[in-house]
């Protein structure tokens, strides 16, 4: 269960209670030491999803992120590739042109310049521009519609014309301060280890044996359910920890050098329940612990 975009609760707190800080972390996707049962599955560190280029420039004002976007003719696709080949002419250590997929689709040997690059062509002609940094940019000249259009292949080559068109938003989608980004935030098991004889439940069961260790993460995500990377939402997290009343049904620690992250030991059979907040965004997790 998620619950979004509310203040912070004053709630009396029991064991485990903590409040993130000290060293920066590289995502809630730390590993537990030890043999675990299972592969934590979250995304990512921030590194891979740069923060947005060319987001606090923009002389058309801010998008919303409430947009109808879908695939419709495209109307800026030969400014984007005059973009690009204006940055070749200008930037050629970019690229080597040696390699070539399509007319102009050359290798990409600088990724972060490619796009930081491109964002200012489209800057200098009167665009609104942004990039993501590995992928795509999204381009605007009002706030009536965007467009985005994904300019870098998986194989690392520019990727020009209408091959490279993802969609259109009306209004435009961006840009949207950080915060905006962050829809809500999920609290689940990521990995469980059991001592010899108690056969450790699958993560998605919301099951933790007495005896056993749950690793529990707090992930953000956005709207689209893609994960938030640490660079816009901070290394802050804040902890609460419930138990039914007089029960005493688990231990909360905390994971060495990670604040998204706990370690749960069951110690008796009930149903137990913690949740995580990150930038007033607030997400709940409960499991049942039990005896095997």
């Amino acid at each position: 269960m998620v619950v979004r975009r509310v203040g912070i609760p004053v709630f009396a707190l029991v064991a485990g209670l903590s409040c993130g800080g000290g060293s920066s972390p590289t995502g809630p996707n730390a590993q537990p030491t030890g043999n675990p049962t299972a592969t934590p599955t979250t995304p990512p560190a921030a590194t891979a999803t740069p923060v947005p280029a060319g987001a606090t420039s923009c002389p058309f004002g801010k998008g919303t992120l409430d947009a109808d976007c879908g695939v419709s003719r495209s109307m800026y696709v030969a400014d984007v590739d005059r973009a690009i080949t204006e940055l070749v002419r200008r930037r050629p250590e970019i690229f080597n042109q040696n390699e070539e997929v399509g007319t102009g689709g050359y290798r990409v040997v600088n990724t972060a310049e490619y796009f930081t690059g491109v964002v200012q062509q489209l800057q200098g002609m009167g665009f609104c521009a942004e990039s993501d940094g590995f992928q795509s940019i999204q381009l605007k000249k009002g706030n009536e519609f965007s467009e985005k259009y994904a300019i870098l292949t998986s194989s690392g080559f520019i990727r020009r014309g209408e091959g490279s068109y993802r969609d259109s938003c009306r209004p435009a989608i961006f840009p949207v301060d950080d915060i905006e980004r962050l829809e809500s935030v999920r609290v689940h098991f990521f990995s469980i280890r059991c001592p010899e004889g108690i056969p450790a439940p699958d993560n998605a069961e919301k099951k933790l044996p007495v005896g056993c260790t749950g690793y529990v993460s707090a992930t953000p995500k956005d709207r689209n359910n893609k994960y938030v990377p640490p660079s816009i939402h901070g290394d802050q997290v804040f902890w609460e920890i419930f138990q039914g009343e007089g029960e005493n049904l688990a231990r909360v620690s905390d994971f060495p050098g990670q604040p998204f992250n706990k370690v749960v030991d069951a110690v008796a059979a009930g149903y137990f329940t913690m949740c995580a907040t990150v930038k007033n965004v607030r997400g709940c997790f409960g499991f049942d612990t039990f005896h095997y």
